[in-house]
């Protein structure tokens, strides 16, 4: 049986839906009257076998439990690796503070704007175990809110989530612009309309559609936070070093048959030229020694101007892209890239500026960033690590720590 198992985690409860070819075939819900994991492993269990055998699960999670936001102070020019980077190092700078650490998807860039979703971290691990306690697989958590215009019509959809109530504006069958709002007591619920693939079930609960919605559409939002099961993770480090064990059998084999096999080829060309110049011995010893004299001469000039780099346009290269009072505390050069340290009001922005000078590459934050009070403006201080054309990228062995989510709205 060729189905998908869409979920949603809602407020008040948990719903799934097995879907095969675009009808629902089987669905089902469970309250949440403990944590969500311990309803949602009561509803796994009543899938039928046949149908939850190999499937993954697609988890759509409610405006109760998950933010869309945009992400201010990201220039759009920025590179979609940069956005990401910059939300996932220091979440509380873009989202509502919650009771734990944050977990957070790709950037996407949306009509000249950068966005994200964050989901707990903790709701998240709750999620994936109970998945994997029933055998099955987590393909993917996505925002229920953008999931909704895919099943329901409407140019402004409302969505009530518990204390919370979700409002995603839609253009030409895709969501524009998305708000998490406090539900308000005693609001009632705006009434919405199924499109014709979801009628059936909405006629029995529309509070399916989110689950719906992620068991039968193909294509993912680009923010949707891609999860891998232990197993897959397993499975990919393997392969990773497997990879790793080869590259470095066949780099030995090279270093070690490379010089013998350079000579030889040497020492063949040499014999035959002096074998045809044989006689000539004195104009050979000069042609030869001029040779070598020129090739010198050569492989120095060429390393020179491989090596030469004008610090003077590189520091007005970043004088002009840089954010508007940001201040350069420190600057060390060597011989593959640079580090700097900078104060800026908007730390997440001087890493998608750096981004977009071509003299440097891979700009990368290579410490925490930290808040810092100079002459009465706030500003934050991060260090940042780059390469230069030619050499290989700088990699960050520190992982970045999460720290205390405390953002504003």
């Amino acid at each position: 049986m060729n189905a998908r198992i869409g979920v949603s985690v809602q407020s008040d409860h948990v719903r799934a839906v097995v879907a095969q070819r675009g009808r629902a075939v089987w669905h089902d819900r469970e309250a949440v009257d403990g944590s969500v994991g311990e309803a949602l492993d009561r509803l796994l269990g009543r899938i039928p076998a046949r149908a939850g055998r190999g499937s993954a699960i697609r988890v759509a999670v409610g405006p109760s439990r998950c933010q869309v936001a945009r992400l201010s102070g990201l220039p759009a020019r920025a590179s979609a690796v940069a956005a990401s980077q910059a939300v996932a190092a220091g979440p509380e700078r873009f989202f509502l503070a919650t009771d734990g650490p944050l977990a957070t998807g790709p950037a996407e860039l949306r009509g000249g704007t950068w966005w994200a979703a964050a989901f707990p971290r903790a709701v998240l691990d709750e999620i994936r175990a109970a998945v994997e306690r029933r055998k099955l697989v987590v393909r993917e958590f996505v925002p229920g809110l953008v999931m909704l215009p895919s099943v329901l019509e409407g140019e402004t959809l409302s969505w009530p989530d518990g204390k919370y109530r979700g409002e995603v504006t839609v253009a030409g069958g895709t969501w524009t612009d998305a708000r998490r709002l406090r539900n308000a007591s005693g609001q009632a619920s705006q009434p919405v309309r199924p499109r014709s693939n979801f009628e059936p079930l909405a006629r029995e609960d529309v509070r399916y559609a989110d689950a719906y919605a992620a068991a039968v559409t193909a294509k993912s939002p680009r923010i949707a936070l891609r999860a891998r099961s232990p197993h897959e993770t397993a499975q990919r480090g393997r392969a990773i070093r497997g990879t790793l064990v080869a590259v470095a059998a066949l780099s030995c084999l090279a270093a070690v048959a490379a010089p013998g096999v350079a000579a030889g080829y040497v020492n063949a060309r040499m014999s035959r030229a002096l074998d045809s110049l044989r006689g000539g011995g004195a104009a050979v010893a000069r042609e030869t020694y001029a040779l070598q004299r020129a090739t010198a001469v050569e492989d120095s000039i060429a390393h020179f101007a491989s090596n030469r780099r004008s610090m003077l346009i590189l520091l007005g290269a970043l004088t002009v892209a840089l954010p508007e009072s940001t201040a350069l505390v420190s600057f060390h050069v060597d011989s593959l890239g640079a580090t700097a340290v900078v104060l800026s009001p908007g730390g997440a922005a001087v890493l998608a500026a750096l981004d977009s000078i071509p003299l440097i590459r891979a700009p990368q934050i290579v410490g925490p960033i930290s808040r810092e009070t100079v002459g009465g403006a706030d500003v934050e201080r991060l260090a940042v690590r780059f390469a230069f054309p030619g050499a290989p990228a700088p990699v960050n062995h520190r992982r970045l720590p999460v720290s205390a989510v405390r953002g504003t709205p």
